[in-house]
């Protein structure tokens, strides 16, 4: 089951087994910015593609006037794959902005393309 709020600058998007919640995202949105704020899957549900569906239901409720070539995502990469290989930020077109800090930052077209080009799990 899925649960979703999306106000003008902000949403959130929550999927559940049963009562339990096993994963979400967190994002807010302005001028020509998109800032994931969170990313959370439990233990059981990571490794499985899961991260990548996250974002690219985002994409699907993210308002229209964001999808223009001017648009800039970005995320600080908390993840347990930081700076290593097969993150998941870095495979959607992210780059770290500078050599010691967790900030990325993409183009939202560009992620939009790589998200295509990527096989897609389905949550039940």
């Amino acid at each position: 089951m899925q649960r979703s709020v999306i106000t003008e600058t902000r949403g959130t998007l929550q999927y559940f087994s049963g009562n339990e919640e096993v994963m979400n995202i967190q994002f807010a949105f302005a001028d020509d910015a998109i800032y994931i704020l969170f990313i959370h899957v439990e233990e059981s549900y990571r490794n499985k593609g899961y991260s990548y569906f996250l974002i690219h239901e985002m994409v699907k409720v993210i308002p229209p006037i964001f999808f223009n070539y001017k648009t800039i995502v970005h995320v600080d990469d908390m993840s347990s794959r930081y700076r290593k290989q097969h993150n998941l930020y870095c495979n959607l077109g992210f780059e770290y902005i500078n050599e010691t800090h967790p900030e990325m930052s993409c183009s939202f077209i560009k992620m939009q393309l790589l998200l295509s080009q990527k096989s897609k799990p389905v949550f039940r």
